[in-house]
């Protein structure tokens, strides 16, 4: 099977889909999923769209104007140049260690990569966006063009877990939030880790590979419990299992 590839775009509908879609999250559930860097005034408004209108169309008109607003950002002429150029230098400095790094995943996770192609959507809202059960990930625009690489990374593996428990492992009959969750930690796990550290981000090593995930503490508890399994698991299917058992006791959404 071919290295996967990488590809960095521009896809201004998925962008700002996806910074809609996190801000309704958001407001759905009292939650934050991630920040959506956009002026408070503006979140406001968005979020008051969203949580107005009685029958469905209200709602989707709604809607409608919460996009225009989000999308009249993206349009601005200096987010603009920063999205071209982010395109250019990230690409450039993921080409790299592109084959490397999938090769790398590979040997350490024991499964093959899904897809012959991945697509890095660049965003000026969020920063970072992993896919569930596809190909796609967003990151956000305007960052050093090597220091990305490490969060890049991170919704990369996040989507190749995710993929490898829906795959392989769908007789365990996880819910998405648990997939999430072990795929998370997984994630933080494996790019925190020396020898991936060591080999394609040396200038980003923090005290543990286990602090990688502070933006989603509901994880903290788990990330403990899977902590010990981790680190002396030397067969990464046997500690997905285990993973998967602590996981649905844990999880029970």
């Amino acid at each position: 099977m071919p290295t996967p590839k990488l590809k960095f775009i521009l896809d201004e509908e998925y962008s700002v889909e996806t910074a809609l879609q996190m801000i309704t999250e958001r407001v759905k559930c009292n939650r934050v999923y991630g920040n959506v860097r956009l002026e408070y005034s503006e979140l406001t408004a968005i979020e008051t769209l969203i949580k107005s209108g009685e029958s469905n169309l209200e709602k989707e008109k709604n809607r409608i104007e919460a996009r225009k607003i989000i999308k009249k950002n993206y349009q601005d002429k200096g987010i603009q140049i920063l999205l071209r150029e982010s395109l250019s230098t990230y690409q450039k400095s993921w080409d790299e260690i592109n084959k490397d790094f999938f090769e790398t995943i590979v040997r350490l996770t024991g499964f093959p990569w899904t897809y012959d192609e991945y697509e890095c959507v660049l965003s000026p809202f969020v920063v970072g966006v992993s896919s569930w059960n596809g190909n796609k990930i967003v990151r956000s625009c305007g960052e050093n063009s090597l220091t990305m690489r490490k969060i890049t990374a991170h919704e990369l593996i996040l989507a190749h877990i995710f993929d490898i428990l829906t795959r392989v492992f769908g007789a365990y009959d996880l819910t998405s939030r648990q997939k999430w969750a072990i795929s998370e930690i997984c994630a933080s796990m494996v790019t925190g880790s020396d020898e991936v550290e060591n080999k394609f981000w040396p200038w980003s090593k923090v005290e543990n590979c286990f602090k990688s995930i502070d933006c989603h503490k509901e994880l903290y508890v788990l990330r403990d419990i899977l902590k010990k399994d981790y680190t002396e698991q030397l067969n990464f299917k046997k500690f997905l299992i285990m993973a998967i058992a602590k996981t649905q006791d844990f999880i029970k959404e």
